[in-house]
């Protein structure tokens, strides 16, 4: 009976240590499995956030590649390049009268308040050139004997650069962009800044840059000619933009006839440069 109870023992002491063993293993390979899945995921997580942190980059990347010097645009619309030849062409464009006034409390537009810019409407006209070809100069004037009037200020601008307003005071609002810190619209910047009426004075976007307008809620004569060099400068910020965009932006702060225009029209004279094969001989 001894006997057999040692073997017993033996026996169960045997397995005993066998299972304390086997679980010990399944242990040891399950914490080995569970350290390389961890390392394993946070190798891809760091591989991931490489990648998102390299797309990131390349993006920044992509929007400020076709930005050249203004020089390399001045030599492409002199007239002396080979590689271009120059075009002038008159166009008209319009922008109609809106139907009604600001838009009140819509569309990042606040309720009416006297003597503060809180609305705005924005019209857009597109201006497609040919493939490859730049914009040299641009001379906007209303068209013979047509009157225009506007209600409170306007800004003009193309591809976001103003290049014109009624109201100066509007560009210490904006950021800058470029080498020549163009001032770029934005409606965010503009909204709920107070509106001195003794420092009404208009802007014009160059010395040599020529504009001409009625006072506000006044009829009268509209003419804005921009200099060759403020052109170049709006170019030179995408150099393979073909597509252009004019926009005129109508400012109010209060009253049932703020942010209207009347229905005008400019006769427009665009210069450009395209790429002398797209020329036919």
């Amino acid at each position: 009976a001894t006997e057999t109870e040692t073997a017993t023992e033996t026996e169960t002491a045997t397995e005993t240590e066998t299972a304390t063993e086997t679980e010990t293993a399944t242990e040891t390979e399950t914490a080995t499995e569970t350290e390389t899945a961890t390392e394993t995921e946070t190798a891809t997580e760091t591989e991931t956030a490489t990648e998102t942190e390299t797309a990131t980059e390349t993006d920044t990347e992509t929007e400020t590649e076709n930005e050249v010097p203004v020089e390399e645009v001045t030599e492409i619309c002199s007239g002396n390049h080979a590689d271009y030849v120059i075009v002038t062409q008159s166009r008209n464009l319009d922008f109609p009268q809106e139907a009604d006034s600001c838009d009140w409390s819509n569309n990042g537009n606040l309720s009416k308040r006297d003597l503060y810019f809180r609305a705005r409407t924005e019209q857009v006209i597109d201006i497609n050139l040919p493939d490859g070809a730049v914009l040299c100069d641009m001379s906007l004037s209303s068209q013979e004997n047509q009157s225009m009037f506007y209600d409170d200020h306007f800004l003009l601008t193309l591809d976001d650069v103003v290049f014109a307003t009624t109201y100066q005071k509007f560009l210490p609002m904006l950021d800058t962009v470029g080498e020549n810190n163009l001032p770029v619209y934005s409606w965010d910047n503009i909204v709920t800044h107070r509106w001195d009426v003794p420092y009404e004075v208009g802007y014009c976007l160059g010395d040599e840059s020529v504009c001409d307008w009625p006072a506000t809620e006044t009829q009268g004569v509209m003419s804005v000619s921009l200099s060759d060099r403020k052109v170049e400068e709006i170019m030179a910020l995408d150099i393979e933009r073909n597509q252009h965009q004019l926009q005129f932006v109508t400012v109010g702060d209060n009253d049932y006839t703020d942010c209207i225009h009347s229905d005008f029209e400019f006769d427009a004279e665009l210069t450009y440069a395209v790429p002398a094969v797209m020329v036919s001989p």
